[in-house]
């Protein structure tokens, strides 16, 4: 099994993929001033209200996703821990199939790299991607697998509170 973790602004999912199939997802908060040991004690919580705690699990690899620079060395670490091996940590320089036609690639937000080669490996292109988290983004690959535009707004929640607040 690989362990897949995506760090957002607000949201630390960890996920099981075994065979290209999900296995579980699972969440904690993402709190910018953790240490990597105090975020293995939230990943040891989180394994062990699985289904089947009595198994341990085990895990090959790991990938890691984050827009949060400041706890990505920690939770690197935790990924080290579980697997016995360096992560892998998505950024432009990662083979994708794709090609970053924007100005500053590492600029690009990983999770939206993330969407954009997920999308263009199971959609036709052109394809458009959009991200509900704490930001919601759009992401547009054009028909020659070119990451070309995106958008960055405000999110469900934030824009939710904005317009109850100023309405």
């Amino acid at each position: 099994m690989i362990l897949a973790i995506d760090i957002g602004n607000t949201t630390v999912a960890l996920g099981g993929i075994r065979d290209g199939r999900v296995c579980f997802v699972a969440h904690m908060d993402t709190v910018r001033t953790r240490t990597a040991a105090e975020y293995r004690a939230e990943m040891e919580k989180v394994f062990s209200h699985r289904r089947h705690p009595e198994k341990p699990i085990r895990f090959e690899g790991a990938v890691l996703t984050s827009v949060v620079p400041q706890i990505t060395g920690a939770l690197a670490e935790c990924a080290r821990h579980y697997t016995g091996k360096k992560p892998v940590i998505v950024s432009p320089d990662i083979r994708t199939g794709l090609t970053m036609g924007v100005p500053d690639p590492h600029a690009v937000g990983k999770d939206r790299l993330v969407d954009a080669a997920y999308a263009a490996a199971n959609f036709p292109l052109p394809v458009v991607t959009v991200d509900l988290g704490t930001a919601t983004t759009f992401t547009h690959v054009s028909d020659k697998g070119v990451v070309d535009s995106g958008v960055i707004t405000t999110g469900i929640r934030a824009g939710a509170a904005a317009l109850w607040g100023d309405t």
